[in-house]
């Protein structure tokens, strides 16, 4: 069961995840080796999946959708995000009760979106399909050097990787190593993170699809409340650019608390229509973006 403090860790992580222990004891008033076993306990038990570098969207220049899939429910659940996955520009997607299956995707040009729409489309079992354009904040741009790309790839297995280990890995003096890393992080291009799978302990994820009466209260107002109301259960939000609804990611200890949470949001003035659905299954993919990341840092080490 995941706590505040454990919740304030993987949000600082995923901020950047090569932040110190010292780091975080300093911001949340424990002892480092406490916070070195929370991650431990967090890696352990797979809520903490992995640590990645992933590019920007304004580095990857792409646009990000979020989408679903309903089918007639005959599917295996792994298999079927295996063959959602099998589209290269999906960076994750997830199994949900309902025999709803969510994904989430980049793209560069429209007919990708084209693409990406056939491809599921294609898919045996699958029915209705919505794909959303999702308001995110797109972050910078940077120039990488060949200094920046033998960082990045040296650091792409271990990103939390200490800066006297990868002077030993590089032909980097430590000063540069320093200055290099700190450039990347302080970016706002390239993000060292980490990958959550907030099933993996003993907590319930679960999506509540909220259609809005944006009249009564924006995106912004909206997320804030949800942040407020549930400091722990709520983690994030995907707001559609197309019309007015959210996908809030939640994860809690029970399914009481998870009908809680759906009949009070259903109360609010905000809210038109709620559904929850609950996640089986969810598995990640590198996308367009993550691809031709890794390919750009490749031939920048040439």
């Amino acid at each position: 069961m995941l706590d505040l403090i454990d919740k304030q860790i993987l949000l600082d992580l995923t901020a950047n995840c090569r932040s110190t222990y010292r780091e975080l004891s300093q911001k949340h008033g424990l002892t480092a080796n406490a916070i070195k076993n929370r991650i431990k306990n967090l890696e352990k038990s797979g809520v903490i999946r992995e640590y990645i570098i992933r590019p920007s969207i304004a580095m990857a220049d792409c646009e990000i959708v979020y989408g679903l899939a309903k089918t007639d429910g005959a599917q295996d659940d792994v298999q079927m995000v295996k063959e959602i996955g099998e589209f290269p520009g999906i960076q994750a997607a997830a199994a949900y009760t309902g025999a709803v299956y969510y994904f989430f995707a980049d793209y560069q040009e429209t007919r990708d979106i084209l693409n990406l729409r056939n491809h599921i489309r294609s898919i045996e079992g699958v029915g209705d399909i919505e794909i959303h354009t999702i308001l995110r904040q797109k972050g910078g741009k940077m120039e990488l050097t060949q200094y920046h790309c033998e960082v990045l790839e040296t650091l792409s297995n271990n990103p939390r990787m200490s800066i006297t280990e990868l002077v030993e890995r590089t032909s980097i003096a430590a000063k540069r190593a320093r200055r290099v890393v700190r450039e990347i992080e302080e970016s706002n291009a390239i993000y060292f993170t980490i990958a959550l799978k907030l099933g993996a302990g003993s907590d319930i994820p679960f999506i509540l699809e909220i259609d809005t009466d944006i009249q009564k209260l924006n995106y912004d107002d909206i997320i804030r409340w949800l942040t407020d109301t549930y400091p722990i259960a709520f983690w994030d939000s995907y707001c559609s650019a197309l019309k007015p609804k959210i996908f809030a990611l939640f994860a809690v200890d029970t399914l009481t608390e998870l009908n809680g949470i759906t009949r009070t949001v259903r109360e609010q003035a905000f809210a038109t229509s709620v559904k929850a659905r609950v996640a089986t299954f969810h598995r990640y993919f590198p996308g367009f973006s993550g691809i031709a990341f890794q390919k750009r840092i490749e031939e920048g080490c040439k």
